[in-house]
């Protein structure tokens, strides 16, 4: 849906969206969401929290291109869940990134 500094809010279903954490974008280190992401793209991303009480869901796409690589998903502090426990059985979803305000987040994210 749109880029924060902190991540990228993607559309998941209808109005379901969840937060993909600038730590959970990549398996590189990433300082600005859309140096990865792109409007209107498709994405595949692992959801690894549930907080059914803030209605806050966390998606990782590192957790997949981890898999991938065979190599050790350890999820972030900052992605880590805060509210309810996390879920059992991780899914994957595809969501869209919709155009909103990535001008403005990539003009501050270049600014500072």
């Amino acid at each position: 849906m749109r880029f924060v500094p902190y991540g990228a809010f993607v559309r998941m279903y209808e109005d379901i969206n969840g937060l993909v954490h600038i730590t959970e974008i990549s398996d590189e280190n990433v300082y600005n969401p859309a140096e990865k992401l792109k409007l209107g793209q498709m994405i595949k991303a692992k959801i690894i929290t549930l907080d059914i009480r803030h209605r806050k869901i966390g998606l990782s796409v590192k957790a997949l291109i981890c898999e991938e690589k065979g190599i050790p998903y350890e999820p972030t502090k900052t992605s880590a869940p805060q509210g309810d426990r996390p879920i059992r059985r991780r899914r994957t979803v595809e969501s869209t990134l919709d155009d909103v305000s990535a001008k403005e987040t990539t003009q501050e994210a270049t600014s500072e």
